[in-house]
């Protein structure tokens, strides 16, 4: 909604320039992509350095649209800002129904999804995941399992931290 919001700001700035016959709207030619990727780097990155966490809720988009065997979902984006964006913050979940019905948090990269967790605090995976579950993990409340510090598997185990 974001990106949407600065094409439309793009668009009426190109508008203002002319009359509707001169009207220029905003292409690769003419760099209007180009403007919009720059907004949203703006954006993240003034959000990302404030002193508290910060979602970003964004659709999703397959990248390798064009092939019918290999698909990569990422943030949708413009192409180029959507390979960019996932470096530009912290962590990058993929949140979804899977074919039993269930709610799935994917925190980790796989073959079909752009996923990471830098903290490498949750397990790669959680089933019907809750905000306060996601900080529990964040601020070391509940633990991943050894194994997931170190694998890429997808067992989702959740095991309260030992305090003495």
């Amino acid at each position: 909604e974001g990106q949407k919001k600065g094409m439309e700001y793009i668009y009426r700035a190109a508008n203002k320039r002319g009359s509707f016959t001169e009207f220029d709207m905003p292409s690769f030619s003419n760099q209007g992509w180009n403007i919009s990727s720059e907004q949203m780097r703006k954006l993240i990155r003034a959000f990302r350095d404030l002193p508290c966490y910060v979602i970003f809720v964004a659709w999703e988009i397959d990248l390798e649209k064009e092939s019918e065997k290999q698909h990569l979902w990422t943030p949708a984006f413009t192409n180029k800002f959507a390979g960019e964006a996932p470096g530009l913050v912290n962590d990058v979940y993929r949140l979804y129904i899977d074919r039993d019905g269930q709610r799935k948090l994917q925190t980790r990269r796989s073959r079909q999804v752009v996923a990471k967790d830098r903290t490498r605090k949750l397990p790669s995976e959680l089933t019907d995941p809750t905000r306060s579950q996601i900080h529990d993990y964040w601020t070391g409340t509940l633990v991943a399992p050894p194994e997931e510090a170190t694998t890429n598997g997808t067992r989702n185990g959740l095991r309260p931290l030992n305090r003495k």
